[in-house]
């Protein structure tokens, strides 16, 4: 119990990586390895999509788009 409330979560372990809020629509889609449009302003280098406390994945600002590079388990369980 003690491990469990030491551990960080993946979010909190990459503070120092950007982060970008995401909509509930484009959670599904990243999570489908889909690069949904962003408007959010582009920065060179990976950033955090993140719903909330929860991080969605790893993406990239590609053409416009929040294109996922490493995409995480929807399951609470597996990752928070």
């Amino acid at each position: 119990a003690r491990v469990a409330a030491a551990a960080l979560s993946p979010s909190q372990a990459i503070p120092h990586i950007p982060s970008v809020e995401v909509s509930p629509e484009d959670e599904i889609r990243l999570r489908m390895g889909q690069a949904p449009p962003s408007d959010h302003s582009p920065v060179e280098g990976p950033v955090r999509a993140v719903r909330g406390d929860r991080l969605v994945a790893l993406a990239e600002f590609v053409e416009g788009r929040l294109q996922p590079r490493t995409v995480l388990p929807s399951d609470p369980d597996l990752h928070d």
